[in-house]
């Protein structure tokens, strides 16, 4: 593993339609415990599961349906980065 200069403000991840395990966002919070995470994804919630629902479980700061409007996703960074 690469040694670190310093943990990231903001990070992007997919929202894996994995029931057992988000491995993206859960490792992320793992190592970078203050990191904003914006998960992605263009699967549908599904009626007993729902991808947004267990991406916010694992860390995730903010959630996206594909496609999304670019503004959105500005003004959640500008959020969660203060700016």
């Amino acid at each position: 593993m690469r040694e670190r200069i310093h943990a990231p403000d903001l990070a992007g991840a997919t929202a894996w339609l994995n029931v057992d395990r988000p491995p993206t966002i859960r490792d992320l919070r793992g190592e970078f415990p203050g990191v904003k995470i914006i998960a992605v994804t263009g699967y549908e919630p599904l009626r007993n599961y729902d991808v947004f629902e267990v991406a916010r479980q694992a860390g995730a700061s903010k959630t996206f349906m594909k496609p999304f409007k670019f503004e959105d996703l500005v003004a959640a960074v500008r959020e969660l980065t203060g700016g």
